[in-house]
């Protein structure tokens, strides 16, 4: 019995682990999409404004 319950323990902490790991992921692939949207509207805003000099 106690062997079993040591199983579903580390089972459960290999689950928790992998989830962690998909978070943390999600998290810098949100942080990096959402830098590169702010970096391609600074573009657009400078091209608008060249744009607008000329």
């Amino acid at each position: 019995m106690e062997e079993n319950a040591r199983g579903t323990r580390s089972i459960a902490m290999i689950l928790l682990g992998a989830v962690t790991v998909l978070v943390i992921a999600g998290f810098n692939l949100f942080v990096i999409l959402e830098i590169r949207l702010w970096l391609l509207e600074q573009t657009l805003k400078k091209q608008y404004e060249q744009a607008d000099m000329d």
